[in-house]
């Protein structure tokens, strides 16, 4: 207990260790959290906590272009490696050999 005593006094380390907590929460978990509310607190059906969800996954969209849009330069290397500059080569990638195709 010693040790983690020590790593939360270290200032603002507690702050993004709960930033890291609320950023692993996955995003069906919130169309989850949504049906459930507008049908259970809101008294509507099943139909609009649909329509809510499906509204809110529409709304993410420009959301996360633009997030992996600036966060491409910062997330690369410095060695310019391949696999940093290209996200289809890493999911492409056999062990055995280079990319056997890209994705647009």
């Amino acid at each position: 207990m010693d040790a983690y005593r020590r790593v939360l006094s270290i200032p603002g380390t507690t702050a993004v260790l709960l930033l890291g907590l609320l950023a692993r929460i996955p995003f069906s978990t919130l169309g989850l959290l949504l049906t459930l509310h507008v049908v259970l607190t809101l008294d509507r059906s099943y139909f609009e906590a649909g329509l809510i969800v499906a509204a809110s996954t529409i709304g993410t969209i420009p959301v996360l272009t633009v997030a992996r849009q600036t966060a491409g330069p910062v997330r690369a290397a410095p060695s310019g490696d391949p696999l940093d500059r290209d996200p289809a080569a890493r999911t492409d990638r056999r062990v055995d050999g280079p990319p056997t195709r890209r994705w647009c």
